[in-house]
């Protein structure tokens, strides 16, 4: 468990607000990312997770988490995505259970990890010019939209569908395990 982790644990068994907005910064844009996977719309990806937020805080999860704090958000999102699937009849088949595994249990040895880091990034160069500023931004920078679009002087809209085309493009070429390499470990 992340160092980090550990103090918004005791900041959520507080009902520290802080801790709330930690974990929100630590994890939605990887929890996000991981939905879409599944759902394949960034909107409801986004719905999902808020909705994993609210209800983590809402009802005092925090008191019954028996696994590392990143691993029971991923499988939340991983159990509400395909119910979610599951009752919009959009039946598809998702080859990601591995690569969640993976994640999940952070089992890459460092050399594999390296060459997946440097396909992921030259993916992420060969993005259109405005995708991967956007892209960059909100990943490496951790900005939120309404600050993307300011600094680029786009709308909000825009920056959600550049950052949308970004994840397909990135989804398509390296997969799920673009989450791990980037905010795993």
């Amino acid at each position: 468990m992340k160092p980090n982790d550990q103090l918004i644990i005791q900041k959520l068994r507080k009902r520290d607000e802080s801790g709330l907005k930690q974990m929100f910064d630590s994890y939605y844009t990887p929890m996000c990312i991981c939905a879409y996977n599944y759902l394949d719309n960034f909107d409801q990806a986004e719905d999902l997770v808020q909705e994993i937020f609210i209800g983590f805080w809402e009802n005092q999860r925090i008191n019954h988490l028996t696994s590392s704090l990143k691993s029971y958000l991923f499988t939340s999102v991983r159990n509400n995505a395909l119910q979610r699937v599951k009752k919009s009849n959009q039946f598809k088949i998702i080859e990601i259970d591995d690569d969640f595994d993976m994640l999940e249990e952070n089992c890459m040895d460092p050399e594999e990890l390296e060459t997946k880091k440097q396909i992921v990034y030259n993916e992420i160069e060969n993005l259109p010019e405005q995708c991967r500023k956007v892209f960059e931004l909100i990943v490496f920078d951790n900005y939120k939209y309404k600050e993307v679009a300011v600094d680029l002087n786009i709308s909000v809209n825009t920056v959600k569908t550049y950052f949308s085309r970004s994840l397909k493009h990135l989804r398509t070429s390296v997969g799920l395990s673009i989450i791990y390499v980037l905010f795993g470990s």
